[in-house]
């Protein structure tokens, strides 16, 4: 391969996985961001489409790992802070997707504000603003269920103690489908179902 094609051929890649990527050709435009990523390693673009294409995909993982590699090699190849900037707006996209709980919105948000350092965009500054306020409601939503499956187990455990075990299961159901992380409930669902036996 001569040296003109040899410079040409990262270029045709990047252009048949847009072209794929436009078309929702999802697999196909990772194929061509792949070897695109192999013929100039130089080009952390290919690692932002490739995860753009995850991202569309549902594939949150593989996102987050194209963008940290996008991030790490543009760094040390001082690519332009643009291309840093979308490619941790991108991994932020996927943790987002990914969140189950409160805690989980915390690194997609110390992404974002990477991003926003790295290159301003009001696009990034507004899903940085979303994100933090889905993560108030969804810490609001976590502490009311908490509350309520307290409510729950305390009615379960005045059932139980007045011996209406029907009842108390009932409560402590509730309270487990409201806070399944509470070991106190399930001790005392295993207790009621050695009591049944």
């Amino acid at each position: 391969m001569q040296a003109d094609e040899q410079a040409e051929a990262p270029r045709r890649a990047k252009e048949a996985g847009n072209d794929a990527y436009r078309k929702s050709l999802l697999e196909e435009a990772v194929e061509h961001y792949t070897l695109g990523a192999l013929l100039d390693p130089s080009d952390i673009a290919f690692l932002t489409n490739r995860a753009a294409a995850y991202l569309r995909m549902g594939k949150y993982e593989e996102c987050v790992r194209d963008c940290d590699e996008a991030v790490k090699r543009g760094r040390e190849l001082s690519s332009g802070s643009e291309l840093i900037a979308k490619a941790l707006s991108r991994k932020a996209s996927a943790l987002l997707e990914l969140a189950c709980c409160a805690a989980d919105y915390a690194p997609a948000i110390g992404a974002l504000k990477l991003s926003l350092a790295e290159n301003y965009s009001e696009e990034t500054l507004e899903k940085l603003n979303d994100a933090e306020s889905v993560r108030k409601e969804v810490e609001e939503q976590e502490r009311l269920d908490q509350e309520a499956a307290n409510q729950c187990r305390e009615e379960g455990n005045e059932f139980f103690r007045q011996k209406k075990y029907n009842e108390a299961a009932i409560q402590y159901t509730r309270a487990i489908k409201m806070n399944p992380k509470d070991p106190r409930v399930s001790i005392l669902v295993v207790t009621l179902i050695f009591l049944l036996k």
